[in-house]
């Protein structure tokens, strides 16, 4: 896929010198250098998107259980069964 992107000048220059001493295009460098920064930031923008998910669900389905803060654990449990949950 292709995308087009615009440098300042210091830091293309840069990024040329690099390339040209790697013995790689100044697209690898980009390429390497953008792994590397999702690395780093693309776990904790997933662990924020699950997290904003799980809020936006929170509250808004009903179980017909009315311990379920108290015994969620044996909910769970239960819900890995094969018979399901007991009322």
């Amino acid at each position: 896929m292709r995308s087009q992107i615009q440098f300042p000048r210091e830091q293309l220059s840069s990024v040329r010198v690099i390339a040209r001493s790697e013995g790689v295009s100044v697209a690898e460098v980009v390429r390497r250098a953008v792994d590397h920064y999702l690395e780093h930031k693309a776990p904790a923008v997933r662990e924020d998107a699950l997290r904003s998910r799980a809020r936006a669900v929170s509250g808004r389905y009903a179980s017909g259980f009315r311990d379920t803060s108290t015994d969620h654990d044996r909910y769970v449990a239960e819900a890995f069964r094969a018979d399901g949950p007991s009322r």
